[in-house]
């Protein structure tokens, strides 16, 4: 989403005023994924959008309008619209998107909103419905505007700490990494925490109806950057403006999940938001055109294995033309859940962009995430570097066969350089321990390469 971003102006969309500084908006968003369970037997993952759990008016679902107003003012933004269907509700924010199932809610902000100061009041109403967290996840990029953000998201430090106040003592503690290379924009800043399972425990609660069988839930997320002027002016309200709905198909967004239900909204005078609601599924894309600070971002979650992904990251690159973008993929699920599919093999070639960074991490609990950013690139470049056996047309691989060992002192044998996560990336006490093989630089070779 982007409201009217001229330096320095003060802008209102729905009660909500924020100064917005210069030189622009913030596009990069933060995202909050947490998952509960009944707080007697708190030692479980939430739903997963797509079977995890039953589905219906029930765990989070229960929550008012009103405390829900409450929770997104709290993050400093308010709810526009809604979408709903038998398996979750869906709002589209003035600052991006809402996604609250029984018993996990999503919440992505973009903007100077204050996300992370949701959570108290967040478990305070879950509480009440006798829910308790069992599991976190925060991603966001690198900011354009990192001054502008308010606390706690001056810095990831700042962002690590407080949720480390509400989540730090579930499991093994919470774990932070940053996946990218320095000097490559942007990188992904991750924070994971989750009870510890036992095959027991999850077994009872089968057999009380709290759980159905698992699967794990797959997310996308991209972000985009240096949009393609003439596509972004799609994006404005001009003087041929007719309604979100023409801009949706117009801009070709309408065929990126074509069996979506669609939510969207145009904010003036510029900036687009909208929501996908398929069964259990969702996706969202916002979009700030601004020229010189213009961004847009695509997420799906809770897609089936059989997914094309490589096919969808085509088509969302098809709608925008961006100089750069970055490409995170998620799997959450536990050791020995079933295979990953499609969503684990390679990302093919995307014509016209070279990757200059991949990374690969996996959590303690068993999810997966790879991590890749891209650049466009002239054909005279791509000619250049199959001369000098550089090659930027690889297939990019993502984490099916994943497989670490430590390489210290030794460069990447491949011009995609993969894991380069280091215990001095950002300067938290707490960051050693995060990589498990040790401090120090390493790698995640899949085990084709090997």
């Amino acid at each position: 989403m982007a409201p009217s971003l001229a330096s320095g102006v003060s802008t209102s969309h729905f009660g909500v005023v924020s100064s917005l500084p210069a030189p622009g908006f913030e596009g990069f968003e933060k995202r909050l994924e947490v998952w509960f369970s009944p707080a007697s037997s708190a030692t479980c993952r939430g739903d997963g959008g797509n079977g995890t759990w039953s589905s219906g008016l029930s765990g989070l679902r229960l929550l008012s309008r009103e405390e829900l107003d409450a929770l997104v003012e709290v993050a400093e933004c308010t709810i526009v619209s809604q979408l709903s269907n038998d398996q979750f509700d869906a709002y589209v924010l003035s600052e991006s998107s809402l996604f609250v199932y029984p018993f996990k809610l999503v919440m992505k902000t973009c903007g100077t909103t204050a996300l992370l100061r949701a959570v108290p009041y967040l478990l305070k109403c879950a509480a009440r419905l006798g829910l308790q967290s069992c599991g976190c996840k925060y991603t966001r990029g690198t900011f354009m505007f990192p001054a502008a953000q308010p606390y706690p998201h001056g810095s990831f430090q700042q962002e690590v700490e407080f949720l480390d106040r509400h989540f730090g003592s579930l499991g093994a503690g919470g774990r932070w990494f940053v996946l990218g290379d320095h000097g490559v924009f942007p990188r992904w800043h991750v924070y994971h925490a989750e009870s510890d399972v036992s095959a027991a425990i999850e077994s009872e609660q089968e057999k009380r109806g709290f759980l159905k069988p698992r699967e794990p839930t797959f997310t996308l997320e991209m972000c985009m950057t240096e949009l393609n002027r003439q596509l972004a002016k799609q994006f404005w309200k001009g003087p041929h403006f007719v309604n979100a709905k023409t801009v949706t198909e117009r801009a070709g967004i309408a065929d990126l999940l074509p069996g979506s239900e669609i939510d969207d909204f145009m904010f003036d005078p510029c900036g687009y938001s909208m929501n996908g609601v398929e069964g259990g599924a969702c996706s969202t894309v916002h979009i700030t055109p601004e020229d010189g600070f213009s961004y847009a971002s695509f997420e799906m979650m809770g897609y089936d294995r059989g997914t094309d992904v490589g096919a969808i990251v085509h088509r969302v690159l098809q709608c925008f033309k961006p100089g750069r973008f970055s490409v995170a993929i998620t799997c959450d699920g536990l050791p020995g859940v079933a295979g990953v599919g499609r969503w684990g093999t390679s990302l093919p070639l995307f014509e016209g962009y070279a990757c200059d960074s991949s990374n690969r991490k996996e959590f303690m609990s068993g999810g997966r995430i790879a991590f890749h950013t891209f650049r466009c690139v002239s054909s005279e470049e791509v000619e250049a570097s199959q001369v000098s056996g550089c090659s930027f047309v690889d297939p990019l691989p993502l984490f099916s066969d994943l497989k670490t060992r430590v390489i210290r002192g030794s460069k990447p044998r491949y011009s995609h350089r993969l894991e380069t996560t280091d215990a001095e990336q950002v300067p938290i006490e707490k960051a050693a321990p995060l990589v498990e093989c040790g401090s120090g630089w390493w790698l995640v070779e899949d085990a084709a390469r090997n």
